[in-house]
């Protein structure tokens, strides 16, 4: 996107791609970083969505050049650059938070060995200390699984209101068939969570809120898994859903490449987004984009993005609940 022109004229906007794989053709730029100064010394550019990588954030910082990162970790205060992609971490916490507004006080967590499985356990477990909820317990399974009767009878003998399963879209479309020949099944998320009893019996059948993080969610868990995960609530950080926050993005972009837009499409588009929105709230320089974005908010496809101190996104992602034979955003 190119700078206004000097007569302050902001309706027409100029799109500038690189790619930041190709090799530098010009002295100085060699490496890492060459897109990042191409666009912003040689275009003078306003601002910049890309990959992240040190040197170009680098770059960037030293030239002030806003720098809206595909990346989930935040930058850094002392930088130009902004975290675009939600964090796992927030994905987690946002369920969690979900899941206690509406009345589920006891959980279990039943995920993958990794690092990363344990890390969004923890963050979830942290939402729930703070708003008052419990684990009961941590049951985990080795990263790639495929069965879970061991997993799932452990399950069978506990109370609990909300399960949450911190694994991708694929996983879950196993582990939800395997939930519901033990006799447990969704619940859907339309009326208050009658908290359990650790005491009273356990039924044969019943239901609890189905939570997870489903990564790389699409329209494969429906058609693999659709019966048994009516009613979960999910947080991949984005799914193509056609509603008043995102459907005119989602047709366009099915109009323009015949497919449905990733997750990555989205953020990138948000990106954009930010930086047209800036201008046309009236920034003229780089200075000026930098000071909205350090305070202000921005309708996007993803949420509605703020950023924190750090330049982290501090947003809370947006969930999405099966509903039928179509995942939907939950209001």
């Amino acid at each position: 996107m190119a700078e206004p022109t000097p007569s302050g004229d902001s309706s027409s906007y100029q799109l500038m791609v690189r790619d930041a794989a190709a090799p530098a053709e010009r002295a100085g730029t060699a490496g890492v970083g060459a897109a990042a100064w191409s666009l912003a010394r040689e275009d003078s550019v306003i601002g910049l969505v890309g990959s992240p990588d040190p040197r170009s954030i680098e770059l960037a910082t030293r030239d002030g050049v806003p720098f809206l990162l595909l990346d989930e970790h935040a930058p850094g205060a002392r930088t130009t650059a902004f975290q675009l992609i939600h964090a796992p971490e927030s994905r987690a916490m946002a369920l969690a938070q979900q899941a206690l507004a509406m009345g589920a006080r006891r959980f279990v967590v039943l995920g993958p060995d990794s690092a990363s499985g344990k890390r969004l356990a923890g963050a979830f477990k942290n939402a729930l200390t703070a708003g008052g909820g419990a684990l009961v317990a941590h049951i985990t399974y080795v990263a790639g699984a495929t069965s879970f009767s061991a997993q799932v009878n452990e399950l069978r003998r506990l109370a609990f209101d909300a399960l949450f399963v911190p694994d991708e879209a694929a996983r879950l479309e196993l582990v939800a068939p395997a939930l519901a020949a033990a006799g447990i099944w969704p619940r859907r998320p339309r009326l208050p969570v009658t908290p359990s009893s650790p005491t009273a019996p356990i039924a044969r059948r019943r239901e609890a809120l189905l939570l997870s993080t489903a990564l790389s969610l699409s329209e494969r868990l429906l058609r693999n898994a659709e019966r048994y995960v009516q009613g979960a609530m999910l947080c991949p950080g984005y799914y193509p859903a056609e509603d008043a926050r995102s459907g005119n993005f989602v047709a366009r972009f099915r109009e323009i490449y015949g497919t449905s837009p990733t997750a990555a499409d989205a953020y990138g588009y948000d990106g954009l987004s930010i930086l047209r929105g800036a201008v046309e709230r009236g920034a003229r320089t780089r200075a000026d984009i930098l000071r909205l974005m350090s305070g202000g908010r921005f309708e996007g496809t993803t949420g509605d993005i703020r950023f924190g101190p750090d330049h982290g996104r501090v947003d809370l992602p947006l969930i999405y609940v099966v509903d039928g034979d179509s995942i939907r955003l939950l209001k």
